[in-house]
């Protein structure tokens, strides 16, 4: 689970910014997405 999507693209942005990484103008956007499937990489659970 994940935050807010706004939240965290204003956040992610502003950090870019700070740290030098971007530079101001750009667009940041948010997306909500459905999981399609997956797969577990590793051992994910210990099962007794």
């Amino acid at each position: 689970m994940s935050g807010a999507p706004e939240k965290l693209a204003k956040a992610l942005s502003a950090a870019l910014l700070e740290r030098g990484i971007c530079e101001a103008p750009m667009w940041i956007g948010w997306h909500r997405s459905e999981e399609q499937g997956g797969q577990a990489v590793g051992d994910l659970f210990e099962l007794d």
